[in-house]
Formats: C-alpha cells, structure tokens, sequence
C-alpha cells in the first residue's frame, strides 16, 4: 500500500527535487520488502542481476520499486482502462478473458518478450483447453493493448502456434431434438430463459448466426428478413420469412431481442442442461438448416443465399446477381420440421 502511494505521489511530481525525495522513499521501501523476504542481499552492494535466474518470489521487490517509479507497466492495473477503448462487448468480454489469464503468469507488460509469449500462448493453450482460433482472438487483443501502452508489438506478431489436438467434430442437430428444444422452451415460464424460443426457432429456419440474429429487422408487411453482413460476406442480405417463424419475429423485435453473447451464453447453459456435449453448438442449427435444404433438393445456390454463403462457382459466385424472394420462398417453404419426411 505504501508503494502504491508513493508511485502516485512519484508520477505526479512536477519537481526534479521532490520526485528525488520520493524516488528515495521507493528505493527504501523496496529494500525494506527485500529485508523481510530474506532477499536484500539480492539488491545491495551487487553490481546487477540476472532477472531470467530469479524467481518470482525474488523479483518482487525489484518489480515493486520498478513500478512505482511507473518503468513497469501492472497487467491489472491498466486492463479496466485499456478494456473502456474497446467498443464491441462480446470482443471487449473476449479480450478481458484473454488478459486475465496473462495475469496469471506475469504481473507486468514488460516482463514479455517473444520468447516468453510463446511459452506463454503453448501453456494457456495447454492447461486453459484454448483452441488457435480463439488464442489468435487473444493474439489481437494482445497487440491492441501493447499497442495502447505503446510497448513493442512484435512480441505478439506472427507467432507460430502448434496445431491442436483432434476434436469432436462439430454436429447438426437432427429434427427431432429442435423440436424438442422448441418444445420445453416454448413451457418455461421463466421469462430469463423463455425468450431463447424465439433464437432457436429462427435460426432453425434461416440458418442464421447469433450475430444476425441479434440485429435482424423483419418487414410484417412484406414478410422479409433482412440481416446485416458478417463473416466473410460482402452486403447485407434479405430473404423470405418462413411461416413457421412469422410468429416470433414480432416479439423477437417488440421486446425479447438480446444480443449475440446473451444468446450464445443462454444457450450453451440451456444445452448442457439437457445433456449436449461441444460437439453441437448455437451454430450446429445453421447446420441443421443447410442439410434440411439438401435434403429437401433446394438447389445450392438458393440455400447459399439464404444462409448467406459465399458461391463456389465462378458463374454464380462472380456473376450472379441472386436469387429472388419469390424463388427463395418457393425453397424455403418445404422446410417442414414436423414432417416425417424431413430427416437429418
């Protein structure tokens, strides 16, 4: 505590001669914190020393005396600001995850160089189960913050990152459990989870991410959709509403519209709930709904449309202007979850 005051009173002098009283004060404090560790031996009457051949126990009073003369930079003490310049919530939510768990390995910035954030990134992926996808979410986060406290950012770039174990392949839903997640949805009376009907129940019949979900605008009168772009998609797109759905578009936009990481989050508690493991996730509905176009011979470049993929060949991919509302309609309208013809 007394270092902290003294680092406050250090950074806020405007005079040579009182920042010495104060740089003074923190020398003594520090050595005082080294004499009760057993350490001061380590700092006293030596010529230096070899920070990579000390421990953390004994780096501290170094750390702490470096500190608050404002030469370290505390990973905890500059997150909440740092975290206030990022706009997006669900990356701001990534990115807080992404430092906490630096926190757990170093106490400042400048403790890192490349050879250390490898061996950080090869141990957050290996005791934190992190897949390269999101330790490459992480990655930005980490350049954005050495970045904002204008350290060297190449301690982060283009670092290598071993390949990762196997996993469960991601899985589609099968019909029969959308209908019965719909189902005990649909009978909840808790409002703090009854809402998430209206999400499944849509993504089922567009293949929608929670993204677009979260921020769709449906026209009644036209009975529409439009979602805004996301991924690698390069315009906003509008498709047909599918009947089945009509009735919770309105309330999904009049009241029980939440957003992207409400709608993952509720999920996956819902899900684990009910047994599911991480191989059929939110997205699995998008996979639910593609195989129900195939199996409903939709042609692939409506169903891509509808979804939102991208076109793989250079006629309807480069050319293509699109399908229109009356042909995807037409598609989207043998989607039947109730049919026993329908199967996944």
């Amino acid at each position: 505590m007394q270092l902290v005051k003294l680092r406050e009173q250090y950074l806020s002098s405007i005079d040579d001669h009182e920042r010495e009283i104060v740089r003074d004060k923190i020398q003594e404090a520090s050595e005082d914190m080294a004499a009760e560790q057993g350490l001061l031996h380590l700092y006293r009457g030596s010529e230096g020393f070899d920070l990579d051949h000390l421990s953390e126990e004994e780096l501290r009073p170094w750390k702490a005396y470096k500190t608050a003369l404002g030469e370290l930079t505390p990973i905890v003490e500059v997150l909440p600001v740092w975290l206030e310049t990022i706009g997006n919530k669900k990356t701001r939510s990534d990115y807080r995850r992404a430092v906490e768990v630096l926190a757990q390995r170093f106490t400042t910035l400048e403790e890192l160089d490349r050879r250390k954030a490898k061996q950080f990134l090869e141990w957050a992926k290996r005791e934190n189960k992190i897949t390269n996808p999101t330790l490459r979410k992480w990655m930005s986060g980490y350049k954005n913050l050495w970045e904002y406290t204008n350290k060297d950012i190449s301690v982060w770039r283009d670092q290598k990152l071993s390949a990762d174990p196997s996993r469960a392949k991601k899985r589609p839903f099968t019909t029969s459990q959308v209908l019965e997640m719909y189902r005990i949805l649909s009978e909840r009376n808790d409002v703090t989870v009854s809402w998430l009907k209206h999400a499944v129940w849509i993504a089922a019949h567009t293949g929608a991410r929670e993204s677009a979900i979260a921020k769709l605008w449906y026209n009644a009168e036209e009975k529409t959709i439009w979602f805004p772009k996301a991924k690698k998609e390069e315009t906003d797109r509008i498709i047909p509403a599918h009947p089945a759905i009509w009735s919770n578009l309105g309330p999904w936009e009049n009241g029980y519209r939440k957003s992207a990481l409400s709608i993952s989050n509720r999920f996956t508690t819902f899900k684990q709930g009910l047994g599911y493991d991480s191989s059929q996730d939110f997205h699995s509905f998008r996979r639910t709904f593609l195989t129900m176009c195939e199996n409903a011979a939709i042609p692939e470049g409506v169903a891509a449309d509808i979804a939102g993929h991208k076109k793989q060949t250079i006629s309807y991919g480069l050319y293509s202007g699109g399908n229109d509302i009356a042909g995807m309609r037409e598609a989207l309208e043998r989607i039947d979850y109730k049919s026993k013809g329908q199967k996944i």
